[in-house]
């Protein structure tokens, strides 16, 4: 800060010399007189003093003047740099007094910033006890009342809540209970339709479903499968032909711990019928054994509707495997406990065990037929053949298998004319399933008369179909 106030001291005494130096150029006479030397004269002639003595005297004027400046330029200097040096202590002083003052200013902020703190949290705290002091009052007054009306309004928003979600909830188990029933439907149906050798009847649909089923049920582990999950996984197995795996998820279902009774017996009873379709008679014969083991004494309709069908199946394999009299024994058997049996199941069981034991007969009466003086004996299994198919058709008069059983039975006894109305029907009924299982059943120990049963069956074919 000084050299620049010298420096500021220094330019004003450069303007003021510059303006004597303006003033003098003002003045021609002072600055002929000041600046430069008087303009030489004409020389006097030799020998005048007149001359001589003006010369003098005006050379002593301006050596007078020359040092007057002289005098006068260094006392101006001399003013000048006593004024710098007055002006360098003032500056001094003043940035001493500055520094001190901003000191001093720094120190003062700093002082009001913590007083103004202080007071703040002075009257914070303050504050605080006072407002603490009246919450404290209030809630001593109001808390009680406060807290018993917020429990009850949260009481009452949470019952609601979970009224809402309990309502929820049960339409959510409703809806899976009914799908989880109707799948069980479904599946306890396919699985009877197996048992009673109808598997054709299972819808597409149907199929489709139990394939869905018994896929979600593999992804279990088997430890965590139950009875649903192997029921479903043979059913699955049976309707896609693969039998053998089917009987091992049935007996996997039959002896699952959950499993109701009947469900038990109803897997084994298709254990049997899987087995049978895999030409595994033996092993067939005793699951259907196992089940009037396990559950021949039982009341409950549906075990008694088990316990037939076990053995009107047990029947069939017997027959399947030529043993004829043991398969006429299983149906005679189904006849004594259940004949009298009112309930639409064990009826419809009933007919088909007379039906089962009227076929056993009639196969019994062709291979006695075929033998040395058996016409007789045949005959004889024959009508009792007849009276066990029209015992059937008591119960179902309109079943084709039964209808067919007769006619093609009046047509080995030589009452043709009697058998032909009958066979029309049910040709009628049983369509192309009938028509293949009259020829197939001709084809079984075939008699001399069996070629012309034949031409028959095509003949009634044709005119039912409509077939030139």
């Amino acid at each position: 800060m000084r050299s620049g106030l010298a420096c500021a001291l220094l330019v004003i005494l450069a303007v003021t010399m510059a303006g004597q130096a303006g003033a003098a150029a003002e003045n021609p006479d002072t600055a002929k007189a000041a600046a430069t030397p008087a303009p030489a004269t004409a020389p006097a002639a030799p020998g005048t003093d007149q001359g001589t003595t003006n010369l003098r005297r005006e050379q002593d004027l301006l050596d007078r003047d020359l040092k007057h400046l002289d005098e006068t330029t260094r006392l101006r200097i001399e003013a000048f740099e006593k004024q710098i040096s007055a002006q360098d202590l003032r500056i001094g002083d003043l940035s001493l007094s500055a520094e001190r003052d901003s000191n001093t200013i720094t120190l003062l902020a700093i002082f009001i910033a913590v007083a103004t703190a202080a007071f703040g949290f002075a009257a914070f705290f303050s504050a605080r006890t006072q407002a603490l002091k009246a919450v404290k009052t209030w809630l001593d007054d109001h808390g009680p009342e406060v807290l018993e009306r917020l429990k009850d309004e949260t009481q009452q928003k949470m019952n609601q809540r979970l009224g809402k979600l309990e309502s929820e909830l049960e339409g959510v188990l409703a809806k899976a209970t009914r799908q989880s029933k109707e799948l069980e439907n479904l599946v306890e149906r396919a699985g009877g339709q197996i048992a009673e050798r109808k598997e054709e009847e299972v819808s597409p649909g149907d199929k489709k479903e139990i394939a869905q089923a018994a896929k979600d049920a593999k992804a279990k582990p088997d430890s965590e499968k139950m009875f649903p999950d192997w029921f479903s996984i043979g059913i699955d197995a049976y309707l896609n032909d693969n039998y053998l795996r089917a009987a091992e998820a049935f007996d996997h279902a039959a002896r699952s711990k959950e499993a109701t009774s009947a469900q038990k017996a109803r897997a084994l009873v298709n254990k049997g019928a899987a087995l049978g379709m895999a030409e595994e008679l033996e092993g067939a014969i005793v699951a259907y054994d196992e089940v009037v083991q396990r559950f021949g004494d039982a009341e409950e309709p549906a075990l008694r509707e088990q316990v037939a069908m076990a053995l009107f199946n047990k029947g069939v394999a017997l027959g399947n495997a030529e043993k004829l009299e043991d398969a006429i024994a299983a149906s005679d058997e189904v006849v004594r406990r259940f004949g009298d049996a009112e309930e639409p199941a064990l009826r419809e069981q009933v007919a088909m065990a007379l039906n089962g034991r009227a076929f056993s007969r009639l196969c019994l009466a062709k291979r006695s037929w075929r033998g040395p003086d058996g016409e007789e004996e045949a005959r004889a299994l024959l009508s009792q053949a007849l009276t066990d198919a029209d015992a059937a058709l008591n119960i179902s008069p309109d079943d084709a298998i039964r209808l067919g059983n007769k006619g093609y039975t009046l047509y080995l006894l030589g009452r043709t004319e009697e058998a032909e109305p009958v066979l029309r029907r049910a040709l009628e009924l049983g369509g192309e399933k009938v028509r293949d299982a009259e020829l197939e059943d001709a084809d079984i120990h075939p008699l001399p008369q069996d070629e012309a049963f034949k031409e028959l069956i095509h003949r009634l074919w044709t005119e039912v179909s409509g077939n030139n």
